[in-house]
C-alpha cells in the first residue's frame, strides 16, 4: 500500500484524545486509494487516508490512521449510512468499535432499518459492544424489525424522532425491548408491530431497571405498551399510544410494582370507537404512582386501579370509553390514599367514576376527588358498589351533570363519606341528571353539605336522612322534590344561644327520635323505651280517688343530670290527673301519676315525655 501521508487532509477533520468528534459531510474522495483490508495501524501510517468501497447496500468506509492519548495508533473511519447519518468509529484490529463519542450505531452492527429484515442480532451486538457501565445506542431513521432484545447494561436507546426511528415487533407475543439494568433510557423512538399483538409488551421495565425513563415516544398497535415492574423512580413522559390491540387484557401502560414510585406525565392514548383495548392505564399494585396531564380517550376502562397506595392524579382527561375511572381492588389488595385533582370523566357508556369493592376482599380507604367533573355519562357520574370495606370517600367541589341516571349513586350500607360544595344538576347548557344524590338504603357517617342540586329531572335527593352521624344541610334547593333542607345531623355545639325565628317550626325533635311503649299488668309496671322522647300508654287498671302510683321507665338515652318533661297527652279524662317525674338515674327515670278527682278511674292514660340534656356545671 503506498504511503499517502503527503496527501492533503481531504477529510478536514481532527481528533483530540478521542474527546472531540467532527462529523464529516459527504465528500467524493477522488484519488484516495482503495483497499480491501486495513493494515495494522502504526506510526508509519499516521494521518494516512484510505477507502474501502462497499458493495450494493453497503456503505463506503473512509479510514484515517491516528494516534490516541494512550500513544496507540488506530484506524478511525467515517461512514455514510441510510439518511446520510455520519458517525466515526475506531478499528480495534478486528472490528470497528465506537471510541470517540461513546455512541454505538446499530447500522455498524448490521442493522438495515428496512422494516422487513430481522435486525435483532444487530441490536444485540450493539449492546454487547457497550462498556460495562453502559452507553448510547443510536437508532438512525428507519424501521427495525425486532423479535426481542434484553438490555442488561445501562443503555440509552436513542432514536432520531418518534416518527422517524421505528422499532417493529416481529412477533404477536413476548416482550420486544426488555430493560434489565438501572438508569436505562429510551428517547425519540416509535414502536409498531408487523402482526397483531396478543400478549407481551413493547417495552418491559423489569425489576432491575429502577430509575429508568421513557420519553418522547410513540406506540401503535400494542397489546401492552409499557410494562412497569421496577421498584422505583420510573418516569414515562410525553408519549402517544394509539390504536392498541383489542385482545382482552391489553393496556397502554401496566403498572405492577410491589413497592416504589412510578411517574406518568403527558401521555395521550386513543383508539377507534368499537375497537378499544381493555385498559388505558392499568395499576395492579404500586407503592406510589403520580399521573399528570394524561389524555386517555376511547379505551375500555381509561384508568383502572386494582390495588396500590399513594396514587395521585392531576389535570387529566378520561373520555369517551366504557368507563372512566375504576377503583376496584382484586384479591386481598387494598386501594388507599388515592387523590384526583382537577380531572374529568365524560361521555362513557357506563359510569364516569366507579368505586367497587365486590371484586376482592381488600379495603378502599381515603379516596378524594377535588374539583372533579363527571358529565354526560351513560349511567352515573359516580357509582359506588359495596362489597368489602369502603371508608373515607370525599367529593369536594366539581360538576356532576347530564348523567343518564344519577350524579351520585351510592350503595346501601356505605358509611364514611362526604359530598360537599358540588354542583349536581343542570348548568351552562348541560342538562341535569335523572337524580341528583341517590342513597340506595341505610347509610351512616356522612356529610352532604353545601351542594347545589337544582335542575335534576326526576328528583334532586333520594334517601337522605339526618340523625346521629348523618349531616345534610346547606343544600339547594331547600324546598322542592326531595329537598333535605337545612338539617343538622350529629351534635351542634355553640358558646352562644340557639334561636329559632320560625313562627311554626320551633326547636325540638324530628321524626325518628321518639317511640311508643304500652304498659302491661297494672299502672305500677315498669316499661322500657330507649329514645330521647316518646309516649307511654298506661294500663287501664283502677286508680282510686286521690291515689298516686309510680313506675320506672328504663331508657338508655337519659343521664343522671338530664331533665324529664312529662304531661298527660291523651286517653282518660282531661284534667283528671297530675303527672310529674319523681326520680332520674343513669339509664332510667321514674314517673308518678295522681288521680285528682273524687272517684276511681280505670283509664288507659297516655303520657308524653321528652328528655332535655343537662349538666351540673
Amino acid at each position: 500500500m503506498p504511503d499517502l501521508r503527503a496527501l492533503p487532509n481531504v477529510l478536514r477533520a481532527f481528533f483530540s484524545d478521542y474527546a472531540r468528534v467532527v462529523r464529516v459531510a459527504q465528500h467524493h474522495f477522488f484519488g484516495i486509494p482503495r483497499v480491501t483490508t486495513l493494515p495494522t495501524a502504526s506510526a508509519f501510517y499516521r494521518e494516512t487516508v484510505c477507502c474501502i468501497r462497499g458493495g450494493t447496500g453497503v456503505a463506503d468506509v473512509c479510514s484515517v490512521c491516528l494516534k490516541g492519548s494512550d500513544n496507540a495508533y488506530t484506524w478511525a473511519r467515517v461512514a455514510i449510512t441510510a439518511g446520510a447519518q455520519h458517525h466515526i468509529l475506531a478499528h480495534d484490529g478486528t472490528n470497528f468499535v465506537n471510541r470517540a463519542d461513546g455512541v454505538f450505531n446499530v447500522m455498524d452492527y448490521g442493522a438495515t432499518g428496512d422494516g422487513t429484515t430481522d435486525d435483532t442480532a444487530a441490536f444485540s451486538s450493539a449492546h454487547t459492544a457497550l462498556p460495562a457501565a453502559g452507553g448510547t445506542i443510536y437508532v438512525p431513521p428507519g424501521t427495525y424489525k425486532i423479535s426481542s432484545v434484553t438490555f442488561t447494561k445501562s443503555v440509552h436507546l436513542l432514536g432520531a424522532g418518534k416518527n422517524a426511528s421505528i422499532i417493529r415487533s416481529a412477533n404477536a407475543t413476548g416482550d420486544v425491548i426488555v430493560l434489565a439494568a438501572v438508569l436505562c433510557e429510551i428517547t425519540h423512538l416509535g414502536f409498531n408491530s408487523a402482526v397483531t399483538r396478543t400478549a407481551g409488551s413493547y417495552v418491559q421495565i423489569n425489576t432491575a431497571a429502577t430509575l429508568s425513563t421513557i420519553t418522547d415516544f410513540h406506540m401503535d398497535g400494542h397489546y401492552i405498551g409499557i410494562n412497569v415492574q421496577a421498584s422505583g423512580g420510573v418516569h414515562i413522559i410525553n408519549g402517544a399510544m394509539l390504536y392498541a390491540s383489542t385482545t382482552a387484557g391489553g393496556a397502554g401502560i401496566l403498572v405492577d410494582v410491589v413497592s416504589g414510585d412510578t411517574y406518568i406525565d403527558t401521555i395521550q392514548m386513543q383508539s377507534n370507537v368499537g375497537s378499544m383495548p381493555s385498559y388505558g392505564i392499568r395499576i395492579l399494585q404500586c407503592g406510589a404512582c403520580n399521573i399528570t396531564n394524561a389524555d386517555i380517550v376511547l379505551q375500555g376502562d381509561c384508568l383502572s386501579i386494582e390495588g396500590g397506595a399513594a396514587i395521585y392524579v392531576l389535570n387529566s382527561y378520561f373520555d369517551t370509553a366504557t368507563r372512566g375511572i375504576v377503583i376496584a381492588p382484586t384479591g386481598t389488595k387494598d386501594a388507599v390514599r388515592v387523590r384526583f385533582v382537577g380531572c374529568w370523566t365524560s361521555s362513557h357508556t357506563g359510569a364516569g367514576v366507579t368505586i367497587d369493592t365486590s371484586q376482592g376482599t381488600g379495603a378502599i380507604r381515603s379516596i378524594e376527588f377535588i374539583g372533579h367533573h363527571s358529565i354526560l355519562n351513560g349511567t352515573d357520574g359516580v357509582e359506588v358498589t359495596l362489597g368489602a370495606d369502603v371508608d373515607q370517600l370525599s367529593f369536594i367541589g366539581g360538576l356532576y351533570a347530564a348523567n343518564t341516571v344519577a350524579g351520585f349513586d351510592l350503595a346501601s350500607g356505605l358509611s364514611g363519606f362526604q359530598i360537599t360544595g358540588c354542583k349536581i344538576g343542570s348548568l351552562g347548557g348541560l342538562a341535569g341528571n335523572a337524580y341528583g344524590i341517590y342513597l340506595n338504603g341505610t347509610n351512616d357517617n356522612y356529610r352532604i353539605v353545601g351542594n347545589d342540586c337544582i335542575g335534576n329531572v326526576t328528583q334532586n335527593f333520594v334517601g337522605i336522612v339526618t340523625g346521629t352521624g348523618r349531616q345534610a344541610y346547606g343544600n339547594l334547593p331547600v324546598t322542592g322534590t326531595g329537598a333535605p333542607g337545612d338539617q343538622f345531623g350529629g351534635a351542634v355545639s355553640t358558646v352562644s344561644s340557639i334561636l329559632s325565628s320560625s313562627a311554626t317550626a320551633g326547636i325540638g325533635y324530628a321524626t325518628g327520635a321518639g317511640g311508643v311503649v304500652t304498659q302491661l299488668t297494672n299502672k305500677s309496671t315498669g316499661v322500657t323505651l330507649n329514645t330521647i322522647c316518646g309516649r307511654v300508654v298506661m294500663n287501664n287498671d283502677a286508680l282510686g280517688s286521690g291515689n298516686r302510683v309510680s313506675f320506672t321507665v328504663t331508657d338508655s338515652a337519659i343521664a343522671v343530670t338530664d331533665v324529664v318533661i312529662v304531661n298527660h297527652q291523651a286517653g282518660g279524662t282531661a284534667g283528671a290527673y297530675g303527672v310529674w317525674c319523681t326520680n332520674v338515674a343513669a339509664g332510667s327515670f321514674e314517673l308518678t301519676i295522681r288521680n285528682q278527682t273524687a272517684g276511681s278511674l280505670s283509664e288507659a292514660v297516655v303520657l308524653a315525655f321528652a328528655i332535655i340534656k343537662a349538666v351540673t356545671g
